[in-house]
């Protein structure tokens, strides 16, 4: 799996992108430069870019997403670009305090490591446009309470990775993630959010725990309690399909 800082990049796409009108590739312009490197073979003019099935296109971007920065640019350039670049910068969403991050700049604000605000700038991303959750393939997260909100609209996570669940509202639980094929998790969790969680796809195959458990009762109570898998064992073995999660159980 991709480092986060290199395929996780949370841009919030700006409120005016630039018309596609106003990007000009006219030949004139620097031609004498373009010409003698076109000779060199070093340059794709947007022309022929554009002139590309969109297949080829999306994957000419995507083996460029460690330049997160480059894309990020990109992204602002056009809406075509706009339409383009989206899904790859909204693919992998990875935001736990272990992972490294770049600095970066949001509406004049530095972000740093600081996991909160990246939870927040990227909450306050999809609320304004929540068609980019249907992006998402890769879920990271920790403190998942906040995440519940969204969770319903990532249809198409197939790889989740969460952590610190246990101080959720319970009203917030509802099944999620339909197409998940695997799944880390770590830490306490709210008494049926593991069903929610894991249960919801016929696909799951892969299932890492560490450390994991169910608490229920208010949030004092929670924290006191120490977390047990038994309802969610017992939940399992009285709903278990042959050939669900028969591989990598640990």
């Amino acid at each position: 799996m991709e480092s986060v800082e290199d395929n996780s990049i949370l841009c919030a796409l700006p409120d005016r992108v630039t018309p596609d009108s106003q990007i000009s590739s006219s030949p004139n312009r620097s031609r004498s430069g373009a010409q003698s490197r076109e000779q060199e073979g070093d340059v794709v003019t947007l022309e022929g870019f554009w002139g590309l099935p969109v297949e080829i296109k999306v994957i000419i971007l995507q083996s460029i997403q460690e330049k997160w920065e480059l894309l990020t640019i990109l992204c602002r350039a056009n809406k075509s670009f706009n339409e383009l670049v989206t899904p790859i910068l909204y693919a992998n969403i990875d935001l736990q305090a272990s992972r490294p991050y770049r600095p970066w700049r949001r509406r004049g604000r530095v972000l740093g490591n600081d996991k909160f605000q990246r939870q927040e700038a990227y909450l306050m991303s999809v609320r304004k446009h929540p068609e980019y959750l249907a992006n998402a393939r890769h879920l990271g997260w920790e403190s998942i309470e906040s995440g519940w909100a969204i969770f319903p609209g990532m249809t198409n996570i197939r790889s989740i990775d969460l952590s610190k669940g246990g101080e959720t509202d319970p009203k917030t639980i509802v099944p999620v993630f339909p197409n998940l094929r695997s799944a880390r998790l770590s830490g306490s969790f709210y008494l049926g959010s593991l069903e929610c969680i894991l249960l919801t796809s016929p696909y799951l195959a892969e299932l890492h725990l560490n450390g994991v458990g169910e608490v229920q009762g208010d949030i004092k109570d929670r924290r006191t309690q120490v977390p047990t898998l038994i309802p969610f064992l017992d939940l399992c073995s009285s709903t278990y399909v042959e050939g669900s999660m028969d591989r990598h159980i640990w």
